[in-house]
């Protein structure tokens, strides 16, 4: 009797692979022949899922996304009180260690590998959706919480941290050694005080 495929469950473990190899290779070691390799599976049963890696690229994208967005809702307490939640967040949203640092250093990688290559423009744009999206959805709970000032226009604000994120990332990616966490998280955490009650 053939064996029974979950086909859900299977294009969850090739995007796994995929990070993975992004993870620890690069994003330029990804291909159908390596992925098929590490899961020892054939070739024709990835591109059976994935036709193209850009399809597979952009699964990969959903899928962290989605994965992210649920570790959100899960790892934030809003019956704490507004100084322990915004300490949460501040945990959460800059990942500057473990498996959050190098997740946040496939975003990039991502990133940098859609600028050169046409096919995969929007890419960059995909995972700046799902950036704003984690921003907005930080906005979101702190008025869920009852923390968030209402006067303020959530719209801006959703910009402002977004803004604020890439721009702390993109220091501790770029000066590891001269930036300490500490600063990192504290400008982060001023920030979110300052669009509270």
């Amino acid at each position: 009797m053939p064996k029974m495929v979950n086909h859900e469950q299977r294009k969850k473990e090739i995007g796994q692979a995929t990070w993975e190899i992004i993870q620890t290779r690069g994003i330029e070691e990804v291909s159908v022949r390596k992925i098929a390799d590490q899961m020892n599976i054939s070739s024709g049963s990835i591109r059976h899922y994935f036709p193209t890696q850009n399809e597979l690229l952009r699964y990969c994208i959903r899928s962290a996304g989605e994965n992210v967005h649920h570790h959100i809702l899960s790892h934030i307490d809003l019956s704490l009180t507004r100084n322990e939640v915004i300490k949460q967040m501040v945990s959460e949203i800059l990942p500057m260690e473990g498996s959050g640092q190098r997740d946040m250093d496939v975003w990039y990688s991502i990133i940098t590998f859609a600028k050169k290559n046409p096919n995969l423009q929007d890419l960059s744009l995909r995972i700046f959706q799902y950036m704003r999206y984690m921003q907005k959805t930080y906005i979101d709970l702190l008025s869920q919480g009852g923390f968030l000032d209402e006067t303020l226009d959530r719209e801006v604000e959703v910009e402002r941290l977004h803004a604020l994120v890439d721009g702390l990332s993109l220091h501790w990616n770029a000066n590891q050694g001269t930036l300490t966490k500490d600063i990192i998280r504290k400008a982060l955490e001023v920030h979110l005080q300052s669009i509270c009650k």
